[in-house]
């Protein structure tokens, strides 16, 4: 890959950018009550987790649809380390509004 142009960051971002085992927080409303979650979830590198599947664009932003329907955009740093994220949708008839992030614990 060419350097890329100065004052421009080089992305190369592609599913395989997201393997091993990640932990995350995220807080907002979940069906309009005050919540928040911790965890750990594990990214096989070739666009799968437990009960979900994920994509990864050149440009290092990520879409994941797990199977209830939830579904959440994430924007990664290039070299998968780190990525933040906003759940998009959610199932169930009430409002609901996540945000968190995601760190690899291990590869």
């Amino acid at each position: 890959m060419r350097p890329a142009p100065r004052g421009q960051l080089a992305w190369r971002s592609i599913a395989a950018t997201l393997k091993g085992t990640y932990l995350y927080n995220h807080v907002g409303s979940l069906e309009g009550q005050p919540y928040a979650e911790s965890g750990r979830e594990v990214y096989d590198g070739k666009g799968g987790i437990e009960k979900a599947a994920y994509s990864v664009r050149a440009d290092c932003i990520g879409t994941t649809v797990y199977a209830d329907g939830q579904a959440a955009t994430s924007f990664l740093s290039p070299d998968g380390r780190d990525f933040t994220y906003t759940i998009t949708a959610a199932p169930g008839a009430k409002p609901t509004a996540l945000a968190g992030s995601e760190r690899r614990l291990a590869p």
